[in-house]
């Protein structure tokens, strides 16, 4: 049951920072800009981010994963 808790405490983490607004940017100084409105080259920031919001929705996704496997076999 503890191990069920953490898995459910993780996911939600994991949809709390997913469902976290973007800071905002400054208008880029040209117009070619990415999808987020920010320059075309991304900064190692931005990488970093993303990154981490690929690590964070892959492990959510093993969790839930877990989490059902838990369930099913309670």
């Amino acid at each position: 049951r503890n191990a069920i808790a953490a898995l459910e405490a993780d996911l939600a983490a994991a949809r709390d920072v997913a469902a976290s607004p973007a800071p905002a940017q400054a208008a880029p100084a040209t117009p070619q800009a990415d999808l987020f409105g920010g320059p075309a080259a991304a900064d190692s920031l931005t990488e970093a981010v993303a990154e981490r919001l690929e690590a964070l929705a892959a492990r959510a996704e093993a969790n839930a994963a877990a989490l059902e496997a838990a369930v099913l076999s309670a």
